[in-house]
């Protein structure tokens, strides 16, 4: 269900929701797909299919279901052309999550980088850590 409200996950969350499907990005998420669209970029999923596909991520979770995580999150997701160029981040690799919710008109993104987490808010978008986002939904 949406309600017109955007918002956007980096990476991290995503794969700790994976890793840990009771943790809270996993809860996260599972809010995030009540209350609002989850949009992505190529870009973003890009990075988040490369990182499920790392070997190392074996010990934690198979494979087959980090690659099924990834099917279903691409399925319930807004692709979004992050078409506005950004450059605000500390890490220049986190822009393309302020550039997807930019250019989406993401009202939140939801993070556990500090290299975004100290922006605390870019431009319209809040940037909230997922106990956070899951504690305003509660």
């Amino acid at each position: 269900m949406s309600s017109g409200k955007r918002i956007v996950f980096d990476t991290s969350i995503l794969v700790g929701a994976v890793l840990k499907p009771r943790s809270v990005p996993a809860k996260a998420l599972s809010w995030a797909w009540e209350v609002a669209e989850v949009v992505v970029s190529a870009q973003t999923l890009d990075e988040l299919r490369v990182v499920l596909g790392r070997d190392r991520l074996d010990a934690f979770r198979a494979r087959d279901a980090r690659e099924s995580f990834f099917e279903f999150y691409r399925a319930m997701t807004v692709l979004v052309p992050a078409s506005e160029a950004v450059a605000a981040c500390r890490d220049p690799k986190d822009d393309k999550f302020l550039s997807l919710a930019v250019s989406a008109g993401a009202s939140l993104l939801v993070s556990s980088d500090d290299d975004l987490l100290t922006l605390g808010r870019y431009r319209e978008v809040a940037i909230l850590r997922p106990k956070q986002f899951v504690e305003l939904c509660e």
